[in-house]
């Protein structure tokens, strides 16, 4: 599986010029944003499902997030469904929103 992005501690990404505390590894949906949140989560698993064993591997050394981020002009109800949460469970994943009002 290949990153989007990812970076090593001390590296200085763009805009925010400051060296990096934490390793990270960045795995865009690669959908539209015009999409809903259940499409780009169901498209995540759909990615990472084959490689439940080496995420688990990594969240036993390190922290695994998924991370949602959402803008909305309506502040959406969010759901996450019984696959969502085994698969991230079985990852040993934790699971994070961020959501923005936009008008």
């Amino acid at each position: 599986m290949t990153p989007t992005k990812c970076w090593r501690i001390g590296d200085v990404l763009k805009p925010i010029a400051v060296p990096q505390k934490n390793h990270g590894w960045i795995l865009d949906s690669g959908l539209s944003r015009s999409l809903d949140m259940g499409t780009h989560i169901t498209r995540f698993l759909d990615r990472i499902e084959p490689h439940i064993s080496a995420i688990r591997g990594v969240a036993d050394e390190a922290e695994v997030d998924l991370s949602c981020v959402l803008y909305d002009e309506h502040m959406s109800v969010l759901c996450v469904d019984r696959r969502a949460l085994q698969v991230l469970a079985e990852c040993g994943a934790s699971l994070e929103f961020d959501t923005y009002r936009i008008e």
